[in-house]
């Protein structure tokens, strides 16, 4: 007969907060806007963004009308009358920065100097390879393992391994310019008599580069945020990383669109949040410090002062307030590689089934915070002995 008295009844289990998000993976992306904060990485990714910002101001030596394009909220480099792009002001928002340089850059493309493009696309992802990389390394320890390693440290990480990072973007990238630059030599065919039915005799080919082109240039879009992650968390080469990030977006194309849209949405609100903060800050400086100091004030306020002292005065506030603009656009880079690694340990989870709190570590470097297990450092001990 079953004891009727209440200690013997069954308890329910207690659902906690920690323990519906440790179910649940995309609530771990709400941490990147945190992660990003952190000093050093701010200041690394303060770097990254003024040496972007430096390659993307210098005119191409091939022409005077060379316009290179630095990205969402920057100035175009063009001679005059060379360019309809809209020059975004720092007071216009993440999004709408982001539509106007999205939308002039078709003409950007086609008015630029190929060269000097080129240059800074290698410049820009050099600095990815570099200090993107160790901004991921340095997010992905502390996401994963909650170790925390030095702004230096993590620098140090992305300058030994740069070649590795370089490769990750590049040969994608190489191997689809190759693709398209294939398709042209090829479809020259197609207009010489006689040699066009050989040429017709091949479209099929065409088509199935074409096929690879597209396969490839969609794993790049919905994994080209991972590359550099994958090979910052798992310390491999660069065909390694591609081969797992390809295959991550091949396999589990859901999971990550899930992943990405909840990394957006988070990253928008914090972006705007921080536009507004440093807007808002900037706004009532000014109106605070024009009180009282007239026409004169407000003209340096306002960059507009001319002559000697007035003017040189003018120029250090807009320099204030253009490192303003750097620091939370910082926030920008320092977050989508925060990101784009938490995306990509939670994507590897999915599909590997290996927890998002492995990070390889190399025993050697950094021993105090290898995760070995104690049989295997006790094998490894054995076997030198």
């Amino acid at each position: 007969m079953p004891d009727p008295s209440p200690s013997a009844a069954p308890r329910p289990a207690v659902v906690t907060l920690a323990g519906l998000f440790e179910e649940l993976l995309w609530p771990h992306l709400l941490r990147a806007p945190v992660l990003a904060l952190r000093f050093d990485r701010m200041v690394l990714a303060f770097i990254a963004v003024a040496l972007m910002g430096v390659a993307s101001s210098i005119p191409t030596i091939w022409g005077a009308e060379g316009v290179i394009v630095a990205g969402p909220g920057a100035s175009v480099m063009a001679g005059e009358g060379t360019s309809s792009i809209e020059v975004v002001s720092s007071h216009a928002g993440p999004v709408a920065s982001s539509w106007t340089w999205l939308l002039g850059l078709p003409e950007a493309i086609r008015r630029s100097d190929t060269a000097g493009l080129v240059l800074f696309g290698v410049i820009k992802l050099l600095i990815l390879a570099t200090i993107g990389a160790g901004l991921a390394r340095s997010a992905a320890c502390e996401f994963g393992a909650g170790v925390m390693i030095s702004g230096p440290q993590a620098l140090a990480f992305g300058l030994s391994r740069w070649y590795s990072g370089f490769a990750a973007m590049a040969v994608p990238l190489g191997v689809a310019a190759f693709g398209g630059v294939l398709l042209a030599v090829l479809g020259l065919l197609l207009a010489v008599p006689g040699l066009n039915i050989l040429g017709a005799i091949l479209y099929p080919l065409l088509v199935v580069i074409g096929v690879v082109m597209v396969v490839i240039l969609a794993c790049l879009v919905l994994g080209g945020g991972m590359l550099v992650p994958a090979f910052a968390v798992e310390c491999t080469d660069a065909i390694d990383a591609i081969q797992r990030v390809f295959n991550y977006v091949l396999h589990r194309p859901l999971s990550l669109v899930i992943y990405l849209a909840v990394a957006v949405v988070t990253g928008a609100v914090a972006m705007t949040l921080a536009f507004a903060l440093g807007g808002a800050g900037v706004a009532l400086t000014d109106w605070c410090a024009g009180q009282w100091s007239g026409a004169t004030g407000a003209a340096v306020l306002g960059g507009t002062a001319e002559g000697g002292v007035n003017a040189a005065a003018a120029w250090i506030v807009s320099t204030v307030k253009g490192v303003v603009l750097v620091v939370v656009y910082a926030y920008l880079f320092s977050y989508v590689m925060c990101a784009g690694t938490i995306v990509y340990l939670l994507v590897r989870q999915r599909n590997d089934a290996q927890h998002w709190s492995e990070i390889w570590f190399a025993s050697a470097l950094e021993g105090e915070v290898a995760h070995e297990a104690p049989q295997v450092r006790a094998a490894d001990e054995e076997e030198a002995n």
